[in-house]
């Protein structure tokens, strides 16, 4: 389950009021493209959004946790990827999750809406995942997060994905 390390988040900036940053490192997980069809669909084929939190909780040396800097939201998104594909058994590997928001107001693409994740079992055929960092049954999360979630979810309603 490689990740290329060398791809850096693009900025696609969303028109509106205000405009939306979306920061697309799909090509860093998407290592399996072009997808069989199995595991694609169209964009009228999505009516749901399901939110989620990655569930993890921060160690010790990671209490401060708040993707202060963009390597640190990128080394979260490596662990999260590693962790569903090896929990999940995900063949052929991708990310589980769309869209994951980081407590820092960052919103990042992760994997082709077109491309079927792994998030919600029976539904992942008709829904965009989008996650939080961070375990919110042991924490809130910050208003800057819910806000980026709010963000994710205008993009998608809105088709621009």
């Amino acid at each position: 389950m490689p990740i290329d390390t060398s791809v850096q988040p693009t900025r696609i900036r969303i028109p509106g009021n205000p405009p939306i940053d979306l920061w697309d490192v799909r090509r860093r997980y998407d290592l399996n493209a072009p997808w069989p069809s199995s595991h694609r669909r169209s964009l009228a084929a999505i009516n749901e959004i399901a939110i989620h939190h990655d569930g993890v909780f921060f160690s010790a040396g990671d209490k401060d946790f708040d993707g202060t800097t963009v390597d640190e939201d990128l080394a979260r998104m490596d662990a999260d990827y590693r962790s569903a594909v090896a929990r999940l058994g995900l063949n052929p590997p991708r990310m589980p999750y769309h869209l994951m928001a980081s407590p820092n107001g960052r919103l990042y693409y992760t994997l082709d809406s077109l491309v079927i994740g792994a998030h919600v079992e029976d539904h992942n055929k008709r829904t965009v995942g989008v996650a939080g960092f961070g375990d919110f049954t042991s924490k809130v999360p910050s208003l800057i997060q819910l806000a980026v979630y709010g963000g994710a979810c205008a993009i998608v309603w809105r088709g621009l994905l």
